[in-house]
C-alpha cells in the first residue's frame, strides 16, 4: 500500500471479517479491524491521495511504487528507453510465407494459439506478383526481397508498401538470399550454364561470383561465416554446395540428392530434406545427424531456434527438435506455399561493416568479409592493380551506344559525365557508366511528352522537343533542372534534334500533319530560340524525296554538314538553305543514323 501498510484478510467467520494490519518496515501490528458484513471475501481502500498520485505519474506505460519512489515498467513487447519513462517497440519474431501472388506473415507465437485464432493474427501483402517462388526478409530495414519469375523486387513493410525493381533477367530465378550486413541481394539462375550473382541495393551495380553451375537453386547465406550454400545438379547427381560469398572455395558438402534446405544462422548448421528424412550437418561436414525419419514431403521448410516449420497441405506444421514426433498444425488454408522465411534480427551479430564508410574505398561494389572487404567491378569494367578502382578502356575511344529498353524515345551519351541519357516520353533517365555504375532519374514532367532531345556538352543543357495537348514545342533544360520553352511549332511533329554549340545553332527535322499539307522540313534556329530558318521543305508526294518513314538527322560538326534520313535514303546538306543533295540509299526500315569521326553509322530494325 502507498502508506506502507500491509492488510491481510483473515478467516471469514459467518458475518464477521477480520483484517490484520502491519507496518511493512517495523512489522509492528496495529489493532485488528473487524467488519460486520455478510459474504465478504475481498477488501479495498479508497484514498484520494493515491488517486492523485496516479494522475500525476510520468511513466508512459506502467508505474509501480518501490519504497519511497515511483518506478516505470514497460508492457510486454517493449523496452525501456534511457530516460526511464518512455518505451520503444521490440519486434517479435515472425514467420513469413509466400504463394505465387502474395506474401503473408504472423507473429511466431501465434502458432501456439490454442484458440485456433491464427488466421486473425495474420497480415498479407496481396497481388504483389504473379509467380513468386523465393523471398527473403530484411529484418533491420523492414523490407521484403522477392522473386517474381525473372524479376527481383523489394517491398517495404513500413505501412507505405513501396515496391522497387532491382533485377530483371532473361531466365527464371531459382533462389534468393539477403546479405543483412551490406544489404546486397544474391540470386541463382540457369540450367546447364547456371550462375550466382549479386546486386547492390544502393547503386544497382551487379556482379556474377560463380558461373558454370548445373541448375543452382535454394540459395542461402550465413553471413557470420561469409559463406553461401545451395543445391545443384539434376537427375542422379544432386548435391549441396558451399562457397565463400566472393565465389571462391567452391566445394561439395552433401551428395545425397537433397530437394530442400534451410540454414540455422544461430548455430551455423545446415538442414536438408531428402526423400525419406530430414538431416542436419555442420559446414565442416562434421556431426551429421538425422533429425526425423521418415518425414512428410516438405517443400519448403525453415529452421528457427528449436523449431522446424514445414509448409504442408495448405497449412503450416511444425515440431521442435526435442519432440520430433509431436506435430503441430495451424489448420489454416493458406494455399500452395512456395517459400518460407523468418523475421528476427536478434541473432544478427553487430559486426563492423568494412563497406559502410566511403564504400570501403571501392570504385564499384564492396563485399564485406568480417572486418575486411573485397572490391568488385560491374559488368564491362576491370579491376585495376590497386584492387580498389575500376576502369574500362573502350570508353576512352569512339564507341556506339545501342540501347534495348522498353518505351525508349531517344538516347544520347554524355561524354563529360560518362553516362547514357534516355527518355521514355515522360522523364529523363540516365545510366552511369563510370566511375560508379548506377541508374537514376531526373527532369520529371507531368504535362509534357518528350519526343527527342540532344545535349550541349559545353553547358550541360538539354534541348528537347515535347508535346502538350498535341501542340509541339522545343525547350531547354539546365543541369539544375530549370526549363524554358524556346519556340512553339503548333501541330508540326519533330523527328530529331541536333546541336552544333560551336556555331550556336540547333537543327531539327519535322513534318506537318497529313490534313495540312504532308510536308517534311529541315530547320534551324539560334540556340536561344531566335532566327528560325527553313533549309529544305518537300511535299511527301514528290517522288524524289518521299518522306513517309523515319525522319532522322545527324551533324558532322567538323565539316559543318547535315545528314538527313528520308525513307530509305540519306541526304547531305550544308547549314544554308537549298543545299541538300542525295548521298546514299540504304533501303527500308532504317531507324536512326549518327556520325562518329569519319564514319556514318545507321541502324535497321533488326541490325
Amino acid at each position: 500500500m502507498f502508506q506502507d501498510i500491509l492488510l491481510v484478510a483473515t478467516t471469514n467467520q459467518k458475518d464477521s471479517l477480520k483484517v490484520l494490519t502491519l507496518d511493512t518496515y517495523t512489522h509492528s501490528p496495529f489493532p485488528v479491524i473487524e467488519v460486520n458484513t455478510t459474504g465478504t471475501s475481498s477488501i479495498a481502500i479508497l484514498d484520494t491521495q493515491i488517486a492523485l498520485h496516479a494522475i500525476n505519474q510520468t511513466c508512459e506505460h506502467i508505474f509501480v511504487r518501490e519504497k519511497k519512489q515511483t518506478i516505470c515498467l514497460c508492457g510486454e513487447g517493449f523496452v525501456l528507453n534511457s530516460d526511464g519513462q518512455t518505451y520503444t517497440t521490440v519486434p517479435h519474431p515472425a514467420i513469413f510465407w509466400s504463394t505465387k501472388t502474395s506474401i503473408c506473415a504472423a507473429d511466431i507465437r501465434a502458432m501456439y494459439d490454442s484458440t485456433g485464432n491464427f488466421r486473425n493474427r495474420t497480415i498479407c501483402f496481396d497481388k504483389i506478383g504473379w509467380n513468386i517462388q523465393w523471398f527473403a526478409v530484411d529484418s533491420s530495414d523492414m523490407k521484403l526481397v522477392y522473386t517474381d519469375g525473372t524479376k527481383i523486387n523489394t517491398l517495404t513493410m513500413d505501412g507505405q508498401s513501396t515496391r522497387r525493381s532491382l533485377v530483371e533477367e532473361s531466365e527464371e530465378i531459382n533462389g534468393i538470399a539477403h546479405d543483412w550486413i551490406d544489404k546486397n541481394v544474391y540470386w541463382c539462375q540457369g540450367k546447364h550454364n547456371g550462375k550466382i550473382s549479386f546486386v547492390s541495393q544502393s547503386t544497382l551495380s551487379r556482379y556474377t561470383v560463380i558461373t558454370g553451375l548445373v541448375r543452382p537453386r535454394s540459395l542461402a547465406l550465413v553471413m557470420s561465416r561469409s559463406e553461401m550454400v545451395w543445391i545443384e545438379g539434376e537427375n542422379d547427381t544432386i548435391t549441396i554446395m558451399t562457397a565463400h560469398i566472393t565465389g571462391s572455395h567452391v566445394r561439395e558438402l552433401v551428395p545425397f540428392k537433397p530437394y530442400a534446405l534451410s540454414v540455422d544462422e544461430l548455430t551455423s548448421r545446415i538442414y536438408f530434406a531428402m526423400k525419406y528424412s530430414l538431416t542436419s550437418i555442420d559446414f565442416d561436414k562434421q556431426n551429421m545427424a538425422i533429425v526425423i525419419n521418415p518425414i512428410r514431403d516438405c517443400t519448403p521448410f525453415s529452421v528457427y531456434e528449436n523449431h522446424v516449420i514445414i509448409a504442408y497441405s495448405s497449412a503450416l506444421s511444425w515440431f521442435t527438435l526435442s519432440e520430433v514426433f509431436n506435430y503441430h498444425t495451424t489448420f489454416l488454408n493458406i494455399g500452395e506455399v512456395t517459400s518460407l522465411a523468418i523475421y528476427d534480427n536478434r541473432g544478427h551479430l553487430r559486426m563492423i561493416d568494412a563497406c559502410k564508410v566511403n564504400n570501403g574505398e571501392c570504385d564499384g561494389m564492396c563485399i564485406p568479409i568480417g572486418r575486411n572487404r573485397v572490391c568488385r567491378c560491374g559488368y564491362g569494367f576491370s579491376m585495376d592493380a590497386n584492387g580498389r578502382t575500376c576502369s574500362s578502356e573502350p570508353l576512352l575511344d569512339n564507341f556506339i551506344v545501342v540501347l534495348e529498353l522498353h518505351s525508349i524515345q531517344h538516347v544520347v551519351y554524355d561524354a563529360v559525365k560518362k553516362r547514357i541519357i534516355w527518355t521514355d516520353g515522360e522523364s529523363f533517365w540516365y545510366k552511369q557508366i563510370s566511375p560508379l555504375p548506377k541508374i537514376g532519374q531526373f527532369g520529371i514532367y507531368t504535362d509534357r511528352f518528350i519526343d527527342t532531345f540532344d545535349m550541349d556538352y559545353s553547358t550541360g543543357n538539354i534541348y528537347y522537343a515535347y508535346k502538350v495537348n498535341a501542340k509541339q514545342s522545343i525547350g531547354v533544360m539546365s543541369p539544375d533542372g530549370l526549363n524554358r520553352t524556346l519556340i512553339q511549332l503548333g501541330t508540326d511533329i519533330v523527328g530529331e534534334i541536333a546541336l552544333d554549340p560551336a556555331s550556336g545553332l540547333i537543327f531539327w527535322i519535322d513534318s506537318s500533319l497529313p490534313i495540312v499539307s504532308m510536308t517534311r522540313s529541315i530547320k534551324r534556329m539560334n540556340m536561344d530560340g531566335t532566327t528560325k530558318i527553313t533549309l529544305v521543305s518537300h511535299n511527301a508526294n514528290e517522288n524524289n524525296m518521299c518522306l513517309t518513314c523515319s525522319n532522322r538527322l545527324t551533324i558532322d560538326k567538323m565539316s559543318k554538314t547535315i545528314y538527313a534520313l528520308y525513307s530509305g535514303s540519306i541526304y547531305r546538306c550544308e547549314y544554308e538553305p537549298n543545299t541538300c543533295v542525295w548521298f546514299y540509299t540504304v533501303g527500308g526500315w532504317v531507324e536512326d543514323l549518327i556520325v562518329v569521326g569519319e564514319y556514318l553509322y545507321y541502324s535497321h530494325r533488326d541490325q
